[in-house]
């Protein structure tokens, strides 16, 4: 799960997380950037990182109008039950 490509993910980038369970912050936009935009969070590290941030617990702030060949996505299949 971790490595390959940073996981960019749904919630909005803030600064400090309440502590306890991760919470579900898609829906709130949390820290505004000095240019006035909002990022969202992108986890895991990458290929062209060291080990170090390869880990689901690392999060960095990255804007949904920017692309770069380190970022992806992980899809996820549920089964109907």
């Amino acid at each position: 799960m971790h490595g390959n490509v940073y996981e960019w993910c749904r919630d909005w980038y803030h600064a400090k997380l309440p502590g306890g369970d991760d919470p579900d912050l898609s829906a709130a936009k949390g820290t505004m950037n000095r240019d006035r935009s909002f990022s969202r969070v992108r986890r895991g590290g990458a290929w062209c990182d060291e080990g170090w941030p390869c880990r689901s617990a690392f999060r960095l702030r990255f804007e949904p109008e920017r692309r770069a060949d380190h970022i992806g996505f992980r899809v996820v299949a549920v089964q109907n039950e």
